[in-house]
């Protein structure tokens, strides 16, 4: 087998992790972490004194261990992250009584919670490993070649079985929000977690995913507002489990039908936590003059988005379109493009989104064939699959 070169010479080894990439990792770590709740406590006010609990804040955990695997040659985790701006006091679930006492003597409180690659992994069947380290203690290539095969633990990823938090991880957050002090809760994860069980108890909710190399510094710039949050959910976030389709770990075989995501919590009636494409903002936009027209192959649309609040922040804006509902079944709305605006104060800009005629299209079961549905579509901007629209175009397709 014949390798390509490494490092190619277009990207020599120099460019790994220089200034240019360490500050690209730390923009994405700012834009996708999402808001998910915020009663007022968010942003911080500089010079607080601030409790920062939970085992994973001091962890180095930026993601699986299998074939997504990235060595970082450094990582800044959320406890470095923040004690580099504020004076901390921190605490962690494996003693409750001295993380009160830590929340207590502190103005706020942050807690970080979630999961690492041990949890949420990569399910991996048989005895295959695809490179995991094995264990919970990280070691090095060369420690991991040298042991022993025969000594080599099986490791075996994630697939939770359980979409809510460690039992140790909601009793931590109660034990702050105990002390009376407001609750930021920072999730840790790379998909939906639910909330019922602590929902009640923060002031403040933020997942930041698997934030990378530059996590810690991009969570102090978000909490204390030298950023904005701007991320959008990419699922849904239910009250219950069963309101997701079903899941079997060990199944080998099994049959999803045509109702997942957004769309089945729809045609169930039933409402979501948090919707798919929720985000909160420091900022406060609005939208207007949405126009669309279909330009040959594709559907193009615009809209005006003005910054109302007195802070500089970042919208991403969201294209729904509406079938006719000639066809059954169908989704009723759909996610069809988006685009980031950035602005200033009282600024207004023109974000252009464009939808191929393509991608509107639907299998037609009895011909086995694509086509595109003809009748009165609608278009509309909303902030979330279940938002009302904030401004709508009906266009006629054929």
């Amino acid at each position: 087998i014949r390798c390509a070169e490494d490092p190619l010479p277009a990207y020599p080894l120099s460019l790994v992790a220089s200034d240019a990439h360490a500050a690209l990792a730390l923009e994405a770590a700012e834009k996708s972490a999402v808001l998910l709740k915020n009663a007022g406590v968010l942003p911080l006010a500089r010079g607080i004194r601030l409790a920062v609990l939970g085992r994973l804040a001091g962890l180095v955990n930026t993601g699986d261990n299998g074939s997504s695997k990235v060595r970082a040659a450094h990582v800044v985790t959320a406890l470095e992250g923040l004690r580099a701006v504020t004076e901390l006091a921190t605490g962690d679930e494996g003693d409750l009584d001295a993380a009160g006492a830590a929340a207590a003597g502190a103005n706020a409180v942050v807690v970080v919670v979630g999961y690492t690659a041990a949890e949420e992994g990569e399910w991996i069947p048989g005895e295959m490993t695809l490179g995991q380290e094995p264990g919970s203690a990280p070691s090095s290539d060369d420690a991991m070649a040298a042991r022993p095969a025969a000594r080599r633990a099986r490791a075996i990823g994630g697939d939770r079985l359980d979409l809510g938090l460690p039992a140790a991880q909601v009793a931590l957050i109660k034990a702050a929000a105990a002390s009376g002090k407001p609750v930021v809760v920072v999730i840790v994860a790379g998909s939906a977690v639910l909330v019922e069980d602590w929902h009640d108890d923060a002031a403040a909710i933020l997942q930041t995913f698997y934030a990378g190399q530059a996590g810690g510094t991009a969570l102090a710039r978000l909490l204390f507002g030298d950023v904005s949050p701007s991320g959008r959910l990419p699922f849904t976030v239910a009250t219950y489990a069963d309101h997701y389709p079903v899941f079997d770990r060990d199944a080998t075989a099994i049959t999803y039908d045509y109702w997942h995501g957004y769309a089945k919590l729809a045609r169930d009636g039933v409402a979501a936590r948090y919707a798919f494409g929720h985000g909160l903002s420091y900022a406060q936009f609005g939208a207007r003059a949405l126009a669309v027209r279909c330009t040959g192959d594709r559907v193009s649309a615009s809209v005006a988005i003005t910054n109302h609040g007195k802070i500089a922040g970042s919208h991403v804006v969201l294209l729904w379109a509406e079938p006719p509902g000639t066809v059954k079944p169908s989704w009723p709305r759909r996610l069809v493009s988006f685009a980031r605006v950035s602005l200033a104060p009282g600024e207004t800009g023109i974000v252009a989104l464009e939808v191929p005629l393509a991608s509107l299209r639907i299998r037609d079961t009895a011909t086995h064939r694509w086509r595109l549905e003809a009748g009165a579509w609608r278009f509309l901007i909303a902030d979330t699959a279940e938002a009302a629209a904030s401004r709508a175009v009906t266009l006629m397709l054929c």
